[in-house]
């Protein structure tokens, strides 16, 4: 059986459990933005597939701005804050 490289699967780990977090991050901006969300997009090195222990998870939110209640705008992001604080622990 050969060995895989340690570099590699670290790596495949780095990308694995930083997937994993985006995908918790933006189920959870659909449960709570609901209709007002259009689409998470994942971009950078985590969309590229060159991750590294350092790299960040960078999502852009695309949202329906005419319907969405700009008095809440800061109650969602500081939801969302928090919500990124957690997954980066």
């Amino acid at each position: 059986m050969p060995k895989k490289n340690i570099a590699k699967v670290l790596k495949e780990f780095t990308y694995k459990t930083r997937l994993e977090s985006a995908e918790k991050l933006r189920d959870k901006l659909l449960k709570m933005m609901g209709n007002y969300l259009k689409a998470v997009i994942l971009f950078g090195s985590m969309a590229r597939g060159d991750v590294k222990p350092t790299s960040d998870i960078d999502l852009y939110l695309i949202f329906d701005d005419t319907k969405f209640p700009i008095g809440k705008f800061n109650e969602v992001r500081e939801k969302i804050d928090d919500d990124v604080t957690k997954v980066a622990r």
